[in-house]
């Protein structure tokens, strides 16, 4: 096969030309003004990363939409400004935890018409104190009841079991359906402990080895 002579073939005056290298390897290349650039070395630009601004614009976006509409944009953003004034900023100062917090506020509000009454009655006064409550508090009547359920058939199958006993929870210190014994390891048994906690507010289950 003849290989193309060494040279440059143009494809478009002033935009782009075709190099034939000796090895008969073509490179193609872009013309700006007077100097030919590369390909491999043209860059092009990046997506501008999501600013803080723009996360809170849309929590009080999606806020205002769980609330009942952007007639409720005022109190949507006095709750966005009062999560973010109680959760601490992460290293970049985006509010992580807030915009989690406020996540978990927005789909309980789409869900519980109870609670989206009681913020709208609240206002923009209540805000702070509706930045400070556990997001378990805000579920429904039913998934509390759920809850509860679970607590009292988790205390009665360990009244069944007999070899359990209720203790304190590590994290919350209410009550606490608890287990030891030992598991096997590389040299000599080790001794565990198991925590599960039935209340409502907490739920945690905590497993301690020694």
């Amino acid at each position: 096969m003849v290989g193309w002579p060494a040279g440059r073939l143009r494809a478009a005056p002033c935009l782009v030309e075709t190099i034939i290298h000796d090895d008969s390897d073509a490179e193609l290349v872009v013309i700006t003004g007077d100097k030919p650039a590369s390909s491999s070395s043209r860059t092009f630009p990046r997506a501008a990363p999501a600013q803080a601004g723009d996360l809170r614009a849309k929590a009080s976006a999606l806020l205002a939409e769980a609330l009942g509409g952007p007639e409720h944009a005022a109190l949507a953003g006095a709750i966005r400004d009062a999560f973010f004034a109680a959760a601490p900023p992460d290293a970049a100062g985006g509010g992580a935890d807030a915009t989690s917090r406020l996540r978990s506020l927005i789909a309980a509000l789409r869900a519980n018409v109870a609670l989206r009454s009681c913020v709208l009655d609240g206002g923009s006064a209540r805000a702070p104190v509706l930045a400070t409550q556990d997001p378990r508090s805000w579920a429904s009547e039913d998934v509390k009841a759920q809850r509860e359920e679970w607590a009292s058939s988790a205390m009665a199958e360990a009244s069944q079991r007999g070899s359990s006993e209720t203790r304190a929870c590590p994290e919350c210190g209410g009550r606490a359906v608890f287990e030891s014994g030992s598991s096997a390891a590389y040299k000599m048994a080790k001794s565990y402990a198991h925590y599960q906690c039935v209340e409502l507010h907490c739920g945690k289950v905590t497993h301690m080895k020694e």
